[in-house]
């Protein structure tokens, strides 16, 4: 039965070619729009790496005072979330971290662009990355106030021509 179906259906399509033809091209390129639009949503939206974790977090990017003249809005500072923050009950981990600020850079002679990120050893814990060598710093680092800086493969192959970076340095806002 399914096979007289099918043969009605092919006879009917065919008598039309160029309606169709049409009709099919339409439906074919919007199924084709629809895939990419969804793969594109799910690569900007979906969870990975080092943000894979994020479903379990609550971050505070933005505060505001307000008041019967007017208000302002601000980033957090760090005297607010030690004050206000580090108290949350069943909190399993937390940390305090900035928006990434624009940095040069001088090594060598030669001036280098980077995005800076200053954040502390509990940071490293929250997040999922994965590192090429060495490790990240640890909430100790950050008690003893030694300058430890984690850079991506990008960074480390204008820094040092592609090899190791693990124990070496380099000056960033005039710190070592």
């Amino acid at each position: 039965m399914i096979n007289n179906y099918i043969k009605l259906a092919l006879k009917v399509l065919g008598r039309r070619k160029f309606f169709t033809f049409i009709s099919l091209f339409g439906i074919s390129l919007t199924l084709v729009v629809l895939m990419v639009a969804v793969a594109i949503m799910d690569n900007l939206f979906a969870p990975r790496q080092p943000e894979s974790r994020f479903d379990r977090v609550l971050a505070v990017h933005v505060m505001g005072l307000y008041g019967p003249q007017g208000g302002m809005t601000s980033f957090p500072g760090y005297a607010f979330v030690k004050k206000y923050m580090f108290d949350l009950p069943n909190v399993e981990n937390q940390s305090v971290f900035t928006i990434q600020s624009p940095m040069v850079m001088y090594h060598e002679g030669k001036k280098i662009e980077s995005h800076v990120r200053r954040t502390d050893g509990a940071y490293w814990q929250i997040l999922d990355f994965r590192f090429l060598e060495g490790g990240p710093f640890t909430e100790q680092d950050n008690q003893d106030g030694k300058f430890v800086a984690v850079i991506n493969r990008d960074m480390r192959d204008k820094l040092f021509g592609g090899g190791p970076a693990s124990g070496k340095s380099f000056e960033l806002d005039g710190q070592r």
